[in-house]
């Protein structure tokens, strides 16, 4: 079984993708997948998604505490 764990802490929850080699050689063999690398890109999109959803959200914090002053 392989396991991938991505920032802990700031972004939010972890984030875990957890397969087994059999899974994995069955994707490359039947579909040219590489699961390793597929998986890097959903979880790295997703963490991206989740860092600017957190700077969206404090700009907007930030500006409607300016607008109440």
């Amino acid at each position: 079984m392989r396991n991938f764990k991505f920032l802990t802490g700031y972004v939010g929850p972890t984030l875990v993708a957890t397969w087994t080699p059999d899974i994995e050689n069955n994707l490359f063999s039947s579909n040219g997948i590489d699961a390793e690398r597929e998986l890097t890109s959903l979880l790295s999109e997703q963490i991206a998604r989740q860092i600017d959803n957190n700077i969206l959200t404090q700009l907007f914090r930030e500006s409607n505490e300016g607008m109440r002053a």
